[in-house]
């Protein structure tokens, strides 16, 4: 699908009416700046300058906002949120929401693909309407990924439609110790993921030592929503006890180094920790990991 950018932003701004109206009845005021504008079910609104209707109190409201030729409908925000153009509101109380429009010009799609982000923050750490933020989740570019991204091929591995990579189901936990379960120091984890095979990090696909090795950090994150830290919902992979991986999978071990530009150059390796708020640091080879195994081929 093309993304669009954006040259200029138009605001509808549903203003609080005056309170004073009557008693079984709510005002919704509408003022429409640049090319579009709201309808509602049932009729009242239907202006691209400004208006108001009242309406039945508890009464349900259906707003539409309409772009007009050339331009894009960018979202809602207020009591209304999200990019569907239609928003259902109950006239409980006068009520404010804010819907944006913007000029468009068709480009290229982005090969890569969207992150999963869709929400916009401001510096304090709430959530804002994305509209002119010029964040991600206002622009949401990129590929989309295929449905269903993730094939479970049995016998403990998992087919990344998204990428092609052969995952294991079963990371083997960063955070435990045991026979299938090490938390390993890098050179260790190097050694431990070529010898893993059938019977190990729950395979049971006829695997053998050598099939299997540690991703690189672009492969790692690539399981990443980055709307979440975790990985996509409704994925299939798993703890190593086979309960869901849902949360907490902790530090895994990439086997991308630091850059080579600084000193510490082969002494310190990336991990990823899933669902964690730092995601991706570099770690000296002494620190311990988890070990998610990756190959291409079946």
């Amino acid at each position: 699908m093309p993304v669009r950018l954006f040259s200029f932003f138009a605001f509808i701004t549903i203003l609080f009416a005056n309170p004073a109206n009557g008693a079984g009845a709510s005002t919704i005021s509408v003022e429409v700046n640049g090319d579009g504008s709201v309808s509602s079910s049932p009729a009242g609104i239907d202006c691209s300058d400004s208006c108001s209707a009242e309406f039945s109190k508890s009464q349900t409201v259906t707003l539409e906002a309409s772009p007009a030729s050339g331009q894009t409908f960018l979202g809602w925000t207020g009591k209304c949120a999200g990019v569907d153009p239609v928003c259902e509101v109950r006239a409980n109380k006068d009520l404010s929401v804010a819907a944006a429009f913007t000029s468009s010009v068709e480009v290229p799609t982005s090969p890569l693909p969207k992150t999963g982000a869709v929400l916009c923050g401001a510096a304090d750490g709430s959530v804002i309407p994305c509209v002119g933020t010029g964040q991600d989740g206002e622009f949401q570019a990129g590929a989309y990924s295929p449905s269903p991204r993730f094939v479970d091929n049995g016998g403990g591995t998992i087919s990344d439609l998204q990428t092609g990579l052969i995952w294991t189901k079963a990371y083997c936990n960063g955070n435990s110790t045991g026979p299938d379960t090490p938390a390993l120091p890098w050179d260790e984890a190097q050694a431990y993921v070529t010898e893993i095979g059938n019977g190990v990090c729950g395979l049971s696909d006829g695997s053998a030592p050598g099939d299997w090795r540690l991703p690189n950090i672009l492969e790692l994150i690539s399981l990443i929503d980055w709307g979440t830290n975790c990985p996509p919902d409704g994925h299939p992979f798993t703890r190593p006890d086979g309960s869901p991986a849902a949360s907490g999978i902790g530090w895994i071990w990439s086997s991308t180094t630091n850059a080579n530009r600084y000193p510490e150059f082969g002494k310190y390796f990336m991990q990823v920790a899933f669902c964690s708020e730092t995601v991706v640091q570099k770690r000296p080879i002494t620190s311990i990991g988890g070990v998610w195994p990756v190959k291409i081929r079946p």
